[in-house]
């Protein structure tokens, strides 16, 4: 039975140490002859990728409201991430603008680094 097991452990050792002989070889790369790459065509520059637009939705405080430039900035509070954030009103946002004052607590839709839409949240 000692003989087994000594075995046994034997032949796990020899497969943990020698594991790196099973694994599978990377394949060879053929290497390409600098003549072929002399003549193939310039490729064209690729234009960079857009950006994408940012939509997403914030809530928070009004801390500063400049009703003539359309700025507004909100502290968001008791979040995972703590901040301050100065945004720009959109024009059609800024139609709805009469009824917001600093203190208010608000849900806002931005787009990129405009406020499409906000709504005034009741405390």
């Amino acid at each position: 039975m000692k003989t087994r097991l000594i075995f046994v452990l034997i032949w796990i050792f020899v497969l943990f140490a020698g594991g790196d002989s099973f694994s599978q070889e990377k394949a060879a790369t053929p290497e390409k002859p600098a003549a072929a790459e002399a003549t193939k065509p310039p490729q064209a520059k690729s234009e960079p990728a857009e950006a994408k637009i940012l939509k997403y939705r914030m809530g928070g405080v009004v801390t500063a409201l400049d009703k003539a430039t359309g700025k507004i900035t909100i502290k968001q509070e008791g979040v995972k991430r703590e901040r301050t954030v100065h945004l720009v009103l959109s024009r059609e946002a800024k139609k709805d603008l009469d009824g917001l004052q600093v203190g208010s607590a608000v849900n806002i839709w931005v787009t990129g680094n405009q406020i499409t839409a906000f709504q005034e949240v009741p405390h």
